[in-house]
């Protein structure tokens, strides 16, 4: 059973935890007008008045307006706010959907937006909270990582986000609420069953408190176990991903075949999840039966949150969902100063020019001459510097392992309407010098997402 939080506690817990950080910037409090914001900034207050802080304490308010409530909840704030005598920032922002993730993730961008560096923003999640978010995330079967669920602290743009109340059930706010005869404002949202974080409020755990002494309690501590367990998991991967990685969104899958199974999932999950793509466990379970079944050449494995999963001889490639070049596909573009980078339309990436190729490059003297950019149409070839026969484009690019999804988006260089060098992998023979060390790169826009992959070669 864990202990009561008495109402004279909580400016204490949050003068110790703001202390602990040591911050420099702005204390801000997210203070959306309702019961859990309005004890955080209050207590906050007390506070402050019981120990020196330094910080600039304000508060910010975040109107969705997705709530018939949304004006009396900003009163609210703003009433609070006047009586505390703390500066009060409001924010109006737009979600793309109206639901409460579109909602979550436009109020989060909005206050990203808003820190500076070093300042902190505390929210008021407490520990029931943690429960239903624990609860949600099991049954969506995101793993350890998912139901470690929220950390106290952690990154926010420049600044951090702070939760000092995870520990403290919410009937300790409500006393310390009632003691001090505070005044809030209730979002009618939070009662839609429609929601499925207010099915687990209303209707499940009820009944998990009637069949489980303090089964909140129980439940928060199995997400801080479950953060542990995530943190032990995570290091355990960054050791193994350093031997399969073969760039930002290359993994050599071969690599991971000596390890246990179970240790090879690990791996791989934390990968697609630095690159931006989140897999519960069943969906991961199959891209791995994919992996493991799949043709030498099987491509892609999984479309997915806008990224897919190509296989190519044995290494895994996470790319954008959606690569083309169609301003390109029929067209040639003009590169008017090739020792500039040219940008190439419709997220087609960057041709590069740089002076670090080995054992010679495009000759200086062509900086001068008209250079243009294609697309391969197929039939393309080129003289190799030493070779008396032509080379076709599509051999070379086979013989250096480029990805058929790559092939197709190859820019080629030309040089007064002749083929002079395919980026990354070889420069004609008339356009190359011994001396020269220039060469050119194609940073692709499907390594753009994930760091520059710079040569295919």
């Amino acid at each position: 059973m864990s202990q009561p939080v008495a109402t004279e506690d909580l400016p204490s817990l949050l003068g110790g935890f703001v202390q602990q950080l040591a911050h420099r910037g702005r204390l801000w409090v997210a203070l959306s007008g309702g019961m859990d914001s309005t004890v955080l900034l209050h207590a906050l207050c007390e506070a402050r008045r019981q120990m020196p802080m330094a910080c600039e304490l304000a508060a910010v308010h975040v109107n969705h307006g997705l709530s018939a409530a949304a004006p009396a909840m900003a009163e609210s704030a703003s009433c609070l706010a006047r009586s505390l005598d703390v500066a009060l920032w409001r924010l109006r922002v737009h979600p793309a959907r109206r639901n409460e993730t579109a909602a979550r993730e436009a109020r989060y961008a909005a206050l990203q937006a808003l820190l500076q560096p070093g300042d902190l923003l505390l929210t008021a999640h407490h520990r029931d909270d943690q429960a239903e978010t624990f609860l949600l995330q099991a049954l969506r079967g995101h793993g350890v990582a998912g139901c470690a669920a929220m950390p106290a602290v952690a990154p926010l743009g420049r600044g951090y986000l702070g939760r000092p109340l995870l520990e403290v059930p919410r009937s300790a706010l409500l006393a310390h609420a009632r003691h001090h005869g505070l005044q809030w404002i209730e979002d009618p949202g939070n009662r839609s069953l429609d929601v499925p974080r207010n099915v687990l409020r209303h209707g499940v755990l009820p009944v998990l408190d009637a069949m489980v002494p303090d089964a909140h309690a129980s439940l928060s501590r199995a997400a801080a176990q479950a953060a542990q367990a995530a943190a032990l998991l995570a290091e355990l991967a960054r050791e193994d991903l350093a031997r399969a990685l073969r760039g930002p969104a290359t993994l050599d899958w071969h690599a991971l075949g000596d390890l246990q199974r179970l240790r090879r999932r690990n791996a791989l999950q934390h990968w697609l999840r630095a690159g931006g793509l989140r897999l519960a466990m069943p969906a991961l379970d199959e891209l791995i039966r994919q992996i493991e079944q799949a043709g030498p050449d099987r491509q892609p494995l999984l479309h997915s949150q806008g990224l897919v999963v190509r296989l190519y001889r044995g290494m895994l490639h996470l790319l954008p969902d959606q690569q083309q070049n169609a301003a390109l596909e029929h067209g040639v573009l003009a590169w008017p100063d090739p020792q500039q980078p040219l940008s190439l339309p419709a997220g087609g990436g960057q041709l590069v020019l740089r002076r670090d190729g080995a054992g010679g490059g495009v000759h200086a003297a062509l900086f001068q001459h008209s250079w243009t950019v294609r697309l391969r149409r197929g039939g393309e070839r080129l003289r190799l510097p030493g070779r008396r026969h032509h080379h076709a484009v599509k051999d070379l690019l086979q013989q250096h392992a480029v990805p058929p999804w790559q092939r197709r988006l190859m820019p080629l260089v030309y040089v007064d309407d002749e083929l002079a060098a395919v980026p990354g992998l070889a420069v004609g023979a008339r356009f190359w010098n011994r001396e020269s060390r220039w060469m050119v790169h194609w940073a692709s826009g499907a390594a753009a997402g994930h760091g520059v992959r710079e040569s295919h070669g």
